[in-house]
């Protein structure tokens, strides 16, 4: 059973949980630049089947859009693209995109790569080529695309017109490129040429006919005597890359910001979704399916839970520009908090440095000893800086749900790869002025662990609303062990006032646990006796059977503005909360007067499957539904009384499914009756009718 730590609540350090697939918009394939020998890259075929079959529609060649995101570092990608009369010049930069051909006939091709666009640069900018034989354009740019930063490239091809654009913007352009179609020729015959040294089978070109992501396509060095690594392959992150018939962008636009839908002239569009397995899957056609050839030390490509877009984007990023004059460094700006200062000893030249703050668990934990923080940083530093050693301070209070109790418990790790490899424990130093410390002598990912023994129960929810009749409270628990229940403690706003326990579940019914349970548990409490113009801060306690007493950091505060006296109700249903619900809910109804009220529970067939009648009261009732007995899915609640016929939805989530969905309070909808239903409703009396 899954249970929390008494370091971390909500989000903080969760138990170690293994790798698995990641969600949409929220994974991507990470490259180590490995190269040669037909590894470390994703071989996209263009012709079915290959090497001689029909082409693909991803086979684009005259009018097209190739777009894609990536993330990078100078330091992985040394490169040099310069040579601008050459279709090919982009080969001598770190390749992404090759759909490049070797020998002739030489019909046409193209490839993307990134590299220094003069010997001592230290930005790295994109290169886009095309050529026919021995006619071509190598396009170069000037935006910094390996800064440690997400960002959009496109390259678009209209007859001899090429561009490249990075985040939207136009980054280069040219109008004597080649005009004709480049694309691959379906018919053309592959090359005899005997391999030096034999890495492919004699007369045939192993990557023929396909696209290639991440490496030069033919390890073309070898071929011609060259020193193996000639030709450079790509090292970073890659994400959600789309293909067009058509030219997409003429002038600046607005990157997208979420993983690219379908249209009619999308040929192509990989969201690097998948998480696992060799397959990246294309989902116009299963046909231009591509293969993941992982090799090389460290092997890649890895899937990685970094991306552009969703709940695995960064939370906050901070860049900084450092030097050998740099000391501390606070890596904070309004409304990007990463929670992060630097203390650097022994820098040297200049570059950049920039933390993100990302809100998910590092991918496979490995090497962290306990259990493990929901959220992670990665650091990044660019151009020829360097330090001799570097305190990490992370501010614990800037740390969004965090919920750490003790930092001393607290360790900090490193790895050297994003979500790839094993971390190690840093050096740790004693906590100060809020900050967890730890030595460390290079960058990249860091996580917390912490060895503290688990909390029974497992609190994953905590609210206050304030009502005309009191403050109501809620929360909701994922798990729980050996929990007797729970006890409301309280204190004005006012200076030193101590906590005062208001509500015990010895007294309570509504405040009673469920012992152990591994399902979802809602609770709710209404604290009355409050008075308007006054501030409520409440606290959670659990009790174990045995009367161990475990307090919860989180706290919520609440203004009385409305006098909770002589409230006048009105009949009325309420939302149930919470929904989705595993296996109980509570619904709430007010009545206008002391009467009987009936609740009726149907499916979405219209059949009765709980039907209760209720003594309530004048003013607020609350009525907890346990469904453990029924199957998951849609059931419609119908409250009856005096003067009300109320309707409402709610989800039964089981187990296996509500891993996979978001838990969020639904809105109330507008309640459509299954044709079984008919629904009769006057001022003196009401029924709900059920059809044979």
């Amino acid at each position: 059973m899954y249970k929390l730590l008494s370091l971390l609540l909500l989000i903080g350090l969760a138990s170690k949980v293994l790798a698995q697939p990641i969600g949409s918009g929220q994974a991507s394939l990470r490259f180590f630049g490995n190269g040669t020998n037909d590894i470390d890259r994703v071989k996209i075929p263009l012709l079915n089947p290959p090497p001689n079959g029909t082409s693909l529609p991803i086979n684009v060649g005259n009018n097209f859009t190739v777009e894609f995101w990536m993330r990078a570092t100078a330091a992985e990608n040394t490169g040099i693209v310069y040579n601008t009369n050459d279709g090919d010049g982009w080969i001598t930069g770190n390749t992404i995109f090759d759909r490049d051909i070797i020998d002739n006939p030489d019909n046409g091709d193209f490839g993307i790569s990134i590299g220094r666009p003069t010997p001592s640069s230290p930005s790295r900018v994109v290169a886009f080529g095309c050529a026919v034989g021995s006619t071509g354009r190598t396009i170069i740019g000037a935006t910094n695309v390996a800064d440690g930063n997400w960002h959009h490239v496109a390259v678009t091809k209209s007859g001899s017109t090429i561009r490249i654009f990075v985040d939207g913007n136009i980054d280069a352009t040219a109008t004597d490129a080649p005009a004709g179609s480049i694309a691959y020729n379906p018919s053309r015959s592959l090359s005899t040429r005997t391999p030096n040294p034999p890495a492919f089978p004699t007369n045939t070109w192993d990557n023929e006919p396909y696209i290639v992501l991440g490496a030069e396509k033919h390890d073309y060095d070898q071929y011609v005597g060259s020193s193996p690594g000639q030709y450079l392959s790509y090292s970073g992150l890659l994400d959600e890359l789309r293909i067009s018939d058509v030219v997409r962008y003429t002038g600046a636009f607005t990157p997208p910001t979420a993983p690219f839908s379908p249209d009619a002239n999308t040929v192509g569009l990989y969201h690097f979704d998948e998480g696992t397995g060799t397959t990246l899957t294309n989902t116009i056609s299963t046909l231009s399916n591509g293969v993941i050839n992982v090799g090389g030390s460290p092997a890649g490509p890895v899937w990685s839970s970094e991306s552009p877009f969703g709940a695995n984007a960064a939370a906050a990023s901070v860049l900084r520009s450092v030097s050998n004059t740099s000391t501390t460094v606070d890596f904070n700006d309004v409304g990007q908090t990463t929670g992060v200062r630097i203390d650097f000893t022994g820098a040297s030249g200049s570059g950049t440095v920039r933390v993100q703050r990302f809100e998910n668990a590092p991918r496979t934990p490995i090497g962290i000893s306990g259990n493990v923080s929901q959220y992670r940083w990665i650091i990044i530093s660019t151009g020829s800086f360097t330090f001799a050693s570097a305190i990490l301070r992370f501010r614990v209070s800037e740390i969004p749900n965090n919920g750490i109790i003790n930092p001393s418990t607290v360790d900090i790790y490193r790895r050297f790869t994003p979500d790839h490899g094993s971390f190690a424990l840093l050096t740790m130093l004693a906590p100060s002025g809020g900050d967890l410390r730890a030595s460390t002598t290079a960058f990249s990912e860091f996580a917390f662990g912490s060895g503290d023994n688990p909390l029974p129960v497992e609190l994953i929810a905590f609210s206050a609303q304030a009502q005309p009749n009191g403050i109501r409270l809620l929360w909701q628990t994922a798990s729980e062990k050996n929990n007797a229940g729970f006890e409301i403690k309280r204190k004005e706003n006012i200076e030193k006032q101590d906590w005062q326990t208001v509500a015990s579940y010895r007294f309570s019914p509504d405040l009673r646990g469920k012992g152990t349970t591994a399902s979802l548990t809602a609770y709710t409490f209404l604290d009355e006796n409050v008075e308007a113009g006054k501030t409520y801060t409440y606290a959670l306690r659990s009790v174990d059977y045995d009367g161990t007493a475990h307090d919860y950091p989180q706290t919520v505060t609440v203004e009385v503005q409305v006098s909770a006296q002589n409230k006048v109700y009105d009949y009325a249903l309420m939302q149930n909360y919470p929904n989705p619900f595993n296996p109980s809910t509570v619904i709430r109804f007010t009545m206008k007067e002391t009467g009987i009220a009936e609740l009726i529970i149907t499916d979405v067939l219209g059949r009765q499957v709980h039907a209760e009648k209720l003594t309530a009261r004048a003013g607020e009732n609350i009525y907890r539904f346990n469904a453990a007995n029924l199957s998951s899915g849609v059931y419609f609640y119908t409250l009856r009384a005096r003067l009300l016929c109320k309707h409402a939805k709610c989800y039964w989530l089981s187990n296996a499914a509500k891993a996979n969905f978001i838990l969020q309070k639904a809105r109330p909808a507008h309640i459509t009756l299954t044709k079984s239903q008919h629904l009769l409703c006057n001022a003196n009396s009401m029924h709900l009718l059920y059809a044979s």
